[in-house]
């Protein structure tokens, strides 16, 4: 799990990763933009498949995410 302030900076992050380390697997992005369904399904993703990496917005992480 990697944490910033800004989602812009998940995304230019995981645009890098994804073109440099492709064996990395699926890299999911938690932010605010999300709908709740959604951020449920990011979070079980991540809790319950190997080879996940997620990027999440602290403002987004710090609500209800613990």
């Amino acid at each position: 799990m990697v944490a910033a302030c800004h989602p812009t900076l998940l995304h230019i992050a995981k645009a890098f990763l994804k073109r440099n380390n492709p064996e990395v697997g699926e890299i999911s992005v938690y932010h605010g933009g999300l709908t709740q369904k959604q951020r449920s399904d990011v979070v079980a993703r991540f809790l319950n498949e190997n080879d996940r990496v997620l990027f999440m917005s602290i403002d987004a992480g710090g609500t209800g995410l613990h």
